[in-house]
């Protein structure tokens, strides 16, 4: 059984993500990353990392990157000046 419930809301409770907490940065999109606010959109990003992970058999996000790389990458590659975020994973 999978459950899927409100990402920020979770993020918000269980991380403290708005007193300075630690995120889950490969689940994380860019603009929650960058600015710490979560939205309806950055849940999106998640589900989709998610969905990702079920259709790669359980393969780790950005697997061959650390947390700060991935942090650092994800953001520059999201506001790298074309406003379409693409990773390829």
């Amino acid at each position: 059984m999978i459950l899927i419930t409100f990402y920020s809301s979770c993020l918000n409770e269980l991380f403290g993500s708005s007193q300075g907490g630690k995120i889950p940065v490969r689940w994380t999109a860019p603009e929650a990353i960058r600015y710490k606010r979560f939205s309806t959109a950055s849940d999106v990003w998640s589900y989709g990392i998610l969905l990702w992970e079920i259709l790669s058999f359980g393969e780790r996000p950005y697997w061959d990157w650390n947390n700060f790389e991935v942090s650092q990458r994800v953001v520059r590659i999201s506001i790298g000046g074309s406003g379409v975020s693409v990773i390829l994973l």
